[in-house]
Parts: C-alpha cells; sequence; structure tokens
C-alpha cells in the first residue's frame, strides 16, 4: 500500500509510463536506486527494468546506501514505494564522469535550510511547502523520505509533481556521493521532507 495519495500516486505513475522504452533511474523510500530500461509498467502499477542502453554493467543496476551495488538481468518493482525518478540519462549514473572527478563538481554551494517536516501519517497538507518551491527562483535543494537530497533548478511544479533539472543528487549514506549524468528528475512532492535555497 502506498503512502501517498491515490490522485497523486496516479499523476506521478502516468509522467513515469511516458518513459517506458527509456533509461531511467528510481529511487525509493528504502533508500535504494534501481537503474535499467523501463520496460513496462503493469496494471498492478510493477515496473520492469531490463538493463539500460548506458549500463556500464550491461545489467540492471541496484545501490544501497552503503553504496553497495548489485546487478541483475531483470528487475520487478512496486511503484508505490518509488518517491522520485530521474531520465534523459546521458551515462551510467552510478559510474564517475571520468578519473579525476570529484563526487561534488565544483559549483555554488548548496545549503538546505531547515523547513517543517512533513509527516505522512498525520493530516499535513503539504501547500506550504509546495509555497515555498514556486516562490524560489534559483537553485533549491529538496530532501525527501528514504534519504536522498536533489538539488537544481525547477523547470515545472504541477500534481503535487516537481521537474528538476538537477545539478547534484545526493544519495543516502555512503559517503556522501553524487549521482551524475541525469538530466531531469520527477519527485513527488509528497515524499519532501525540506526545501532549500
Amino acid at each position: 500500500m502506498s503512502v501517498f495519495n491515490i490522485d497523486n500516486s496516479c499523476a506521478f505513475i502516468d509522467e513515469l509510463k511516458n518513459k517506458i522504452g527509456y533509461d531511467v533511474i528510481l529511487f525509493g523510500l528504502d533508500n535504494m536506486s534501481y537503474y535499467g530500461l523501463l520496460q513496462d509498467i503493469d496494471s498492478s502499477n510493477i515496473a520492469t527494468l531490463v538493463p539500460a542502453i548506458l549500463s556500464a554493467s550491461g545489467l540492471v543496476e541496484i545501490q544501497n546506501p552503503a553504496e553497495v551495488s548489485a546487478a541483475l538481468n531483470t528487475v520487478s518493482i512496486e511503484l508505490c514505494s518509488i518517491i522520485s525518478f530521474g531520465y534523459d540519462i546521458t551515462a551510467d549514473p552510478f559510474v564517475l564522469p571520468d578519473d579525476n572527478a570529484e563526487d561534488v563538481p565544483p559549483q555554488e554551494e548548496v545549503t538546505v535550510s531547515a523547513q517543517p517536516c512533513i509527516n505522512l501519517d498525520c493530516k499535513c497538507d503539504p501547500d506550504g511547502l509546495i509555497d515555498k518551491l514556486i516562490e524560489s527562483q534559483q537553485l533549491i535543494a529538496v530532501s525527501t523520505l528514504g534519504g536522498f537530497i536533489f538539488a537544481g533548478n525547477i523547470k515545472s511544479l504541477q500534481h503535487r509533481l516537481l521537474k528538476l533539472i538537477p545539478e547534484y543528487i545526493f544519495a543516502p549514506g555512503g559517503d556522501g556521493s553524487t549521482l551524475f549524468s541525469i538530466g531531469k528528475v520527477v519527485i513527488n512532492l509528497e515524499a519532501a521532507t525540506a526545501v532549500g535555497s
């Protein structure tokens, strides 16, 4: 069962269905990242990933917070546990762009200032957080359930889905490394816990 409301989940899944046949990276409530080609989403909202076109391993890649990876031929994922996805991928996001790359590219420092936490078990309305996003005209950072931090520029905001052109995507755990080569992300704002700019 999803922690998100039905209308929001449907909008999120519909957005993801537009990426069938493309490389995607899925970010989960369980702190896991899944990278592969989105082959299908069935009537039970189970996504099937097969090896991504740009995969360095030639398999579906799964990474946990300790940056331990697994590679499999096919992975099925229940979409009610996915809080965000990335697309317009230009290279394997789990591989550094080159041997001399730093985990964090030398760009403007991102600071996440504390905002009211949204506890999805209570009756809180995230409109205040959405208002903060609308007010922001600069680089923003959004932290989510699952421990991911997405920093970048707002592309669009509708149906409580934030489309972001990412500068950085920080995965939870490990040494704070950044995921690379992801052109756009869609974040389900019901999973957002804080916004900073």
